[in-house]
C-alpha cells in the first residue's frame, strides 16, 4: 500500500529511500501503467477473435478494422447521399472520415467522423487535403487538380460517381478537364453535370468497399 511506514519492496538496490518523493513516484508509475494492463489488446465475441482498431482503439472483428489510413472529403460540393454513404462506412469500420469545407457542416456524433474548416479563398480547401493526405488515404473530390497532386503522393482518389482517379488517367482527365473550360468559356458548351444516379451511388459505394477491404487487418 502506498500509505505503508516503510519503503517498498520493490524499490531497486542502492537507491535512497525518501518517503513522501518515493510515495509520488510509485503512484504516478501505477497511474501510467494501469491504463495498458486493463485495456486488453484482444478479446473474445461470440467465439470470434476481436483485436484493437488501430484507428479507434475499440476491440473489433477482423472484418470491421481498418488500419491507419483515412478518408478525405473535399466537402464543399460532396453530395449529401455520398457523405451518408461514408458515414455509414464510418460507423461500420471505424475508419477515419474527414469533412473538408470552407464553412462548417452538420456531422452524425460518430467518434471517427470529423469537421475541419478551413478560410474562405480559392483552393483552400484543396491545398488543406494535399498538405494531409498520405499515402494509401482515399480522397473524395470531383476536382481533377485536386485528384492530380494526391495521387502523386500516393493517396487514391475517387469521384463521388464513383469514377476512380489512377496516374494512368489522370493526364488525360486533365486535358479533357482543360479542353471542356475553353469550350465554356466560348460558350459552345454548357450546363452542369447531370444529377446523381442510383447507379452512381452504387459505383461509389462499390469502391469505398473495396478501398476498405484492401486495408483490413491480416
Amino acid at each position: 500500500m502506498l500509505g505503508g511506514g516503510g519503503p517498498p519492496a520493490s524499490l531497486p538496490a542502492g537507491r535512497q529511500w525518501s518517503r513522501p518523493r518515493t510515495l509520488r513516484r510509485f503512484a504516478r508509475r501505477r497511474i501510467r501503467e494501469w491504463p495498458r494492463r486493463a485495456i486488453p489488446r484482444a478479446g473474445w465475441r461470440g467465439g470470434a477473435r476481436l483485436r484493437r482498431c488501430s484507428v479507434t482503439g475499440r476491440l473489433v472483428g477482423r472484418e470491421e478494422c481498418v488500419a491507419g489510413s483515412c478518408i478525405w472529403v473535399d466537402a464543399d460540393a460532396c453530395p449529401k447521399v455520398v457523405k451518408d454513404i461514408l458515414f455509414r462506412a464510418a460507423e461500420r469500420t471505424g475508419v477515419t472520415v474527414t469533412l473538408v469545407a470552407n464553412q462548417p457542416l452538420a456531422i452524425p456524433r460518430i467518434p471517427s467522423v470529423r469537421m475541419l474548416t478551413v478560410p474562405q479563398g480559392f483552393d483552400v480547401a484543396d491545398n488543406a487535403i494535399v498538405a494531409r493526405a498520405a499515402a494509401g488515404d482515399l480522397v473524395v473530390t470531383s476536382d481533377i487538380p485536386l485528384a492530380a497532386e494526391v495521387i502523386a503522393k500516393g493517396a487514391e482518389a475517387v469521384s463521388p460517381r464513383g469514377e476512380r482517379f489512377s496516374p494512368d488517367t489522370i493526364r488525360g482527365l486533365l486535358t479533357m478537364r482543360d479542353f471542356m473550360d475553353t469550350m465554356r468559356s466560348s460558350g459552345a458548351v454548357g450546363g452542369g453535370p447531370p444529377p446523381l444516379s442510383q447507379a452512381d451511388r452504387n459505383a461509389f459505394a462499390g469502391h469505398v468497399d473495396r478501398w476498405l477491404a484492401h486495408r483490413r487487418m491480416p
